[in-house]
């Protein structure tokens, strides 16, 4: 259900846009003077949300004095008597509006002191499960760890060229793995770590392509999840995975002096924050996520932005698996 207030000069850009929706599924309730809104209310199939919101914006998003709200509607009687288009709908892949997904990726990506701590309650026990070689533990801070949001909302920023938001989520991935690193270093002056080759603390042997694995399944399904708006708790564990040993292994690293295995550690870190970006920008592409002026004022510069997003992702890449 879409309700939408507009001013008396805005009755005709809706008229105009809602003609390609039939008109049993929305009406119009005039104002009572001329000082109040003219109230409209849309109701439609949640596959054709977010092409009738660009139509409406469109028509009028440029113009003040107007408001849109979107709710959920469980049923609707009569139901549709046109048995092969209510298999179509039900057919289409279901996505949430590029609205109400920025709305979400916004509070995941806030930088908090919830989110401080999270984050280095989720070192402190990667980093001791690692040295214990309790693979349980580690998990255990996997589950905890709220990294997914900020990456998420930077990739979602990025293929809308939302600049503020950009520098939003860059801020709280920062402050994050700061945390965590802090943490690890810390416990590592304390262990001083002397890892055996093969366990999960060391990291002095080269890596290989395959690394990349788990952090480009996990940014699919981060970005796929995210689109239909369902639940990220254990994508989040995925992404997770690929985030938190390494950078515990590297902070511990560092706190024991030992700087090879620590920029090796860190470099896996890294590699894996790019491959979840890259595989999450392919999958937006796919999806059709692309910019809107109402979400961002440097529409213009978006696409600038994402191939300039592209470009750093191929060259750290590349830089990485050919780093010896």
């Amino acid at each position: 259900m879409i309700q939408l207030a507009v001013p008396e000069n805005c009755i005709a850009a809706v008229d105009k846009a809602l003609k390609g929706i039939e008109p049993r599924n929305w009406w119009r309730a005039a104002a009572q003077d001329e000082d109040e809104p003219t109230q409209y209310f849309i109701v439609l199939h949640e596959a054709r949300l977010q092409d009738v919101l660009d139509d409406l914006r469109d028509q009028f998003g440029e113009k003040s004095g107007w408001r849109l709200t979107v709710s959920s509607i469980e049923t609707v009687l009569p139901e549709l008597d046109d048995e092969e288009e209510q298999q179509r709908l039900a057919d289409r892949e279901l996505t949430h509006s590029r609205e109400e997904i920025l709305d979400g990726v916004r509070k995941d990506a806030a930088l908090t002191r919830d989110y401080l701590l999270l984050n280095a309650v989720a070192a402190l026990l990667a980093a001791v499960g690692l040295y214990l070689g309790e693979i349980a533990v580690v998990i255990g801070a996997m589950v905890i760890a709220p990294i997914l949001g900020p990456i998420m909302a930077f990739n979602f920023a990025t293929a809308l060229g939302n600049r503020q938001l950009l520098v939003t989520a860059l801020k709280a991935l920062g402050a994050g793995l700061a945390v965590a690193f802090g943490v690890s270093v810390a416990l590592g002056l304390v262990l001083k770590v002397q890892p055996d080759p093969g366990t999960m603390l060391s990291f002095s042997e080269p890596l290989t392509a395959f690394t990349a694995a788990l952090p480009l399944a996990g940014g699919v399904a981060a970005a796929i999840i995210l689109l239909q708006g369902a639940g990220s708790g254990i994508v989040g564990v995925t992404v997770a995975a690929a985030l938190v040993p390494p950078l515990a292994a590297s902070g511990m690293h560092a706190g024991a002096g030992d700087h090879v295995q620590a920029l090796r550690a860190g470099g896996t870190v890294i590699a894996n924050i790019v491959a979840i970006n890259l595989a999450s920008q392919v999958v937006f592409m796919i999806k059709g996520v692309r910019p809107n002026r109402w979400i961002s004022d440097q529409s213009g510069d978006s696409r600038l932005w994402n191939m300039g997003s592209w470009a750093v992702v191929l060259i750290l890449i590349l830089a990485y698996l050919l780093w010896p």
